[in-house]
């Protein structure tokens, strides 16, 4: 039935093909919309490759007691690095489900987990220490959610009792879409010298290529110790519940450190409630 099971694996230091732009170590994606299949991943370890550690283009896929760390930018142009790449598959048309459970996502570059469309839910997990790339200083984000415009899919993100820390330039970066934090804790999100001001524990805006701005929803989370803004918005339908944000630190240059910053979206004009109880 297409369904690929991994369990007790260790794939690691794969290396880049004479181009120097892959060196992935898993891939599953969907050959047509009817070819898709499903990727469980368990109890394993994947390090030290290239480009992309895990990467599912396409499929359903669960991701539970694994270690996905180390992943290393391509060579062919220093870029990406990611933990887990979770994307729709644009020729096939197909948007999957992913599930991150009891696992360890960390020092990975640009992103620990990299979202483009589909319904992803994320438990009891650890996305830490996602360092920026060594060439540009880009990135560096814990989680990084954004629509698929080729689909016209937005990521729907649920992320519950996981630990999201020691990220270079956002714990959560979140580009249209829907999510839900509950029982999380987003912390130490701290820039390099290359990435100031940033250091931003959670961020939404709107997606200019889709013009979806989604929604934010916080419950019983804290997000404290940012450098910038603990929570940064501009267009997104936002509600704080039972929530703490705190000891949030100005840059290296002594601006910024609010807690939380709310604007409209400029390049959309579009604006939108933020409540907080």
């Amino acid at each position: 039935d297409g369904r690929g099971l991994l369990e007790e694996a260790v794939g690691r230091d794969t290396r880049p093909e004479g181009s120097g732009s892959l060196g992935r170590g898993i891939v599953s994606q969907c050959d047509t919309a009817d070819r898709c299949g499903h990727l469980e991943l368990r109890a394993s370890v994947i390090a030290g490759n290239r480009n992309t550690g895990v990467f599912i283009g396409g499929p359903d896929a669960s991701v539970n007691g694994s270690v996905i760390k180390d992943t290393l930018p391509r060579f062919s142009d220093g870029l990406w690095g990611t933990g887990i790449s979770h994307q729709c598959h644009p020729q096939a048309g197909v948007c999957g489900r992913l599930e991150v459970s009891g696992s360890v996502l960390e020092g990975n570059t640009t992103a620990g987990l990299y979202l483009a469309g589909g319904e992803v839910e994320v438990f009891r997990t650890v996305i830490r220490d996602t360092r920026s790339s060594p060439d540009d200083g880009g990135d560096g984000q814990g989680i990084l959610a954004q629509c698929e415009p080729t689909v016209g899919r937005c990521t729907s993100l649920g992320v519950s009792e996981t630990l999201v820390s020691g990220n270079r330039r956002h714990g959560l970066s979140l580009n249209g879409g829907d999510t839900r934090l509950a029982s999380t804790i987003v912390r130490d999100t701290t820039p390099d010298g290359s990435l100031e001001p940033h250091g931003t524990g959670i961020s939404g805006t709107c997606s200019a290529l889709t013009g979806d701005c989604g929604t934010l929803e916080l419950d019983r989370c804290v997000v404290e110790r940012s450098r910038e803004s603990g929570i940064r918005l501009s267009g997104l339908t936002t509600h704080v519940r039972r929530s703490v944000i705190r000891d949030t630190l100005p840059s290296a240059t002594g601006d910024f450190g609010a807690g939380i910053a709310v604007t409209c979206d400029e390049i959309l004009s579009t604006c939108a409630p933020f409540v907080a109880f």
